[in-house]
């Protein structure tokens, strides 16, 4: 069976769809603000049921597809990139994904047959198509449920590169400031040194642009969806908490190694700057506290030939 009812998955989103509210017109349908693309949305419109910020090993780079959409470059995973990669998971059916895969290289749900879900769990990858989008990956497992994406068939080794547009960049900024409090230099930090972006962007002018746009047209806070976001629970407020996902085998996250989680979605108040951190070790599953750098919950992921995660004081640009 290619999709299984009532089974859900974790869709890891590395791009414009960090951004909960644009995101929303994948399953929803619809023109997001400052788009001129028509969403079809997911044949499935059951709400998404929670969206976290994720910290994956590896990170993304700027490809040499030219987006008709954003009129320059969009971004790709690369796992065997140096360092580690923000992105957030977003917990959908399994239809909604393989709608929503389908919408990301242009193709209408309704017209498509839906993906081999049971192929690419079973596997680890499926290939879809050729060029954009077309490689789907199982990268880890979230609280037991298995964690997915697509990117391009090739690495960041192996392609030219193109930059990115501004607005494209400011939509990841967004993301990136509401997912996990960044601040618009960090933001811009970040995205002016990945491959492709790098020579053309430079972090100060960048950020200067980025802080301009603060509660600008960037910002998905300020455009009403066409539903109501309240009703289904969704929750853009800046986070500082995330969850890291990295090679080794799998483990399922405990409650109190993600104590920030549960307090976001009752929605209590932010959470201090710089508490303990919290990781889940691949061998013996318990909890390890660190001080000074904000926590998060180390899940191990099962996709092969991903290189294994850095530590936080080993980042570089996040």
């Amino acid at each position: 069976m290619a999709i299984t009812p009532g089974s859900d998955v974790w869709y890891i989103s590395y791009g414009s769809n960090m951004n909960q509210e644009r995101f929303r017109y994948y399953i929803e349908g619809g023109t997001p603000p400052g788009s001129t693309k028509l969403h079809q949305g997911s044949i499935d419109q059951t709400p998404i049921r929670e969206s976290r910020p994720v910290i994956m090993p590896g990170g993304i780079f700027f490809g040499d597809h030219k987006s008709l959409n954003w009129n320059a470059a969009v971004s790709f995973y690369d796992p065997n990139l140096p360092g580690e990669m923000p992105a957030v998971a977003h917990r959908v059916t399994q239809k909604q994904f393989s709608d929503l895969t389908l919408q990301e290289m242009d193709r209408v749900p309704e017209r498509e047959p839906d993906l081999d879900m049971g192929r690419l769990l079973r596997d680890g990858h499926l290939k879809v198509a050729d060029g954009w989008y077309g490689e789907v990956r199982v990268v880890g497992h979230i609280d037991g449920i298995p964690a997915v994406t697509f990117t391009g068939p090739s690495d960041a080794s192996s392609v030219r590169g193109r930059p990115p547009g501004l607005a494209y960049l400011k939509m990841l900024a967004t993301g990136l400031q509401n997912n996990f409090a960044w601040s618009p230099e960090r933001a811009a930090r970040y995205l002016a040194n990945r491959p492709g972006a790098k020579g053309t962007w430079k972090a100060r002018p960048l950020a200067k642009m980025l802080r301009a746009n603060a509660g600008g047209a960037g910002n998905p806070k300020n455009h009403k969806s066409h539903r109501n976001h309240k009703a289904s629970g969704y929750d853009t407020r800046p986070r500082s908490r995330h969850t890291r996902v990295e090679s080794g085998a799998s483990t399922r996250a405990t409650p109190e190694a993600a104590p920030g989680l549960a307090a976001l979605r009752r929605g209590m108040g932010p959470v201090s700057r710089r508490p303990a951190q919290t990781r889940v070790t691949p061998s013996a599953g318990k909890a390890r506290v660190s001080r000074g750098i904000p926590p998060h919950t180390r899940i191990p992921a099962r996709a092969s030939g991903t290189r294994q995660g850095v530590s936080a004081e080993r980042e570089r640009g996040l």
